[in-house]
């Protein structure tokens, strides 16, 4: 009888220790899905056609450099592709006008060099953190934790919108 009892208090005891660890990974949820969510807009942006939309607007501002629609489409296509491609600078660096001058200076091919290790950092770790929220998932509706994962989501939607609030406002006030 008294093996019974001590299996019951084993089980009890492992049982809170696995509810508190469903409680932790559930805040882990909570801070991962405002980077997820974030970085999801991010890659959306990085998209071939998001230009074609964006440049089409009515309200979307002339070039300051005199480029057309057209010219814009065509150029910014190569810009989110070598964002997003393993290609050098010199994909860049070989773009020419008509005339055979180049598209880019120097200047403007060092700022997309850092532009492109900052992208595709962001990116790896979007796509690490997806993996991990899925494993998490898997792992909340296989191991019976779900309602927890699912609060974590929540809270971490909520934590979203309040920061893009708080970021909103403090831009307001500050210009």
């Amino acid at each position: 009888s008294w093996v019974v009892e001590r299996r019951a208090c084993n089980n009890s005891l492992l049982g809170d220790q696995m509810n508190i660890l469903y409680k932790i990974l559930s805040w882990v949820v909570t801070l991962l899905t405002p980077f997820v969510l974030i970085l999801l807009g991010v890659r959306l942006v990085l998209n071939p056609v998001y230009p074609s939309i964006a440049y089409r607007l009515p309200a979307f501002p002339d070039d300051p450099y005199g480029f057309s629609t057209q010219e814009r489409l065509k150029w910014s296509g190569f810009a989110v592709k070598y964002l997003l491609n393993d290609s050098k600078i010199a994909y860049l660096a070989d773009l020419k006008f008509d005339d055979q001058s180049p598209l880019f200076n120097q200047r403007e091919l060092g700022h997309m060099i850092d532009v492109k290790v900052l992208v595709q950092n962001a990116m790896r770790t979007f796509y690490a953190m997806i993996v991990l929220l899925v494993a998490f998932g898997l792992w909340a509706y296989f191991g019976k934790w779900m309602v927890e994962f699912r609060s974590g989501l929540s809270r971490g939607g909520w934590l979203t919108v309040g920061l893009i609030v708080g970021i909103g406002l403090f831009a307001a006030v500050s210009f």
